[in-house]
């Protein structure tokens, strides 16, 4: 699991993804807000088998196109209201001076196998904040 492979906790697409794949893989503009994308976030997944628990619907990470994916080197904190191209503006900045393909980005609504949110939800069982915080800051913490 430490390596990055898919249907690793720590698995992060890199920013030469983001720059140069994601927008086309969502099939959508620089405006679009996370929010708006979160269905096409699952439908890329929605036919593929889950390597963490092997049923149908895995995480956007673990099906993406990404031939530099690997071990998260770093955390994107955001809301679900910033656009795409927020997103990806900033991971530029970030990268500035460095090789995109080595710069992997760990990122809730993409590595959180948003199929399994959804079922939690439609069968009224809510995530506690402190299994959530927890598994959270587990992440923060091995990904540094």
């Amino acid at each position: 699991e430490a390596d990055g492979a898919p249907g690793s906790d720590l698995r992060g697409l890199s920013v030469w993804y983001f720059v140069n794949r994601w927008q086309k893989d969502l099939e959508c503009g620089l405006e679009a807000k996370v929010y708006d994308v979160e269905p096409r976030i699952r439908a890329v997944g929605a036919g593929a088998v889950c390597p963490r628990d092997g049923r149908t619907g895995a995480a956007f990470v673990d099906v993406a196109e990404d031939p530099h994916a690997g071990r998260a080197t770093v955390m994107l904190s955001y809301t679900w209201g910033y656009t795409v191209g927020q997103i990806i503006s900033a991971l530029e900045t970030l990268c500035e001076g460095k090789d995109p393909a080595t710069v992997r980005v760990w990122i809730c609504c993409l590595c959180v196998n948003q199929h399994r949110v959804q079922e939690r939800v439609a069968a009224g069982q809510v995530v506690p904040f402190a299994e959530f915080a927890g598994v959270f800051s587990e992440r923060v913490k091995a990904i540094g």
